[in-house]
């Protein structure tokens, strides 16, 4: 169990972002990316980019985020015409 009594709360709305999609968006406090950035030495933009949001789920009660590095998608090796 987690213990939350010395942490932040704040309320966030739960968004469809498609119609039929089968996951919901929801939003992460800007100081908690701002935070995250500065463990990383990066600016808070920088760190949006090479990083994501990872959701943890279903081996205990709620859900954990955290942060991860993007991976890399190389693009196809379009070879030589």
């Amino acid at each position: 169990m987690l213990d939350f009594t010395d942490g932040y709360t704040k309320r966030f709305a739960l968004r469809i972002p498609v119609q039929g999609a089968k996951y919901l968006e929801v939003g992460i406090p800007w100081i908690v990316v701002e935070r995250e950035a500065r463990k990383h030495n990066m600016k808070t933009e920088e760190f949006i980019k090479v990083y994501e949001a990872e959701c943890v789920f279903n081996n205990f009660e709620g859900v954990h985020y955290q942060f991860v590095p993007k991976e890399v998608v190389n693009e196809p090796n379009q070879g030589n015409k």
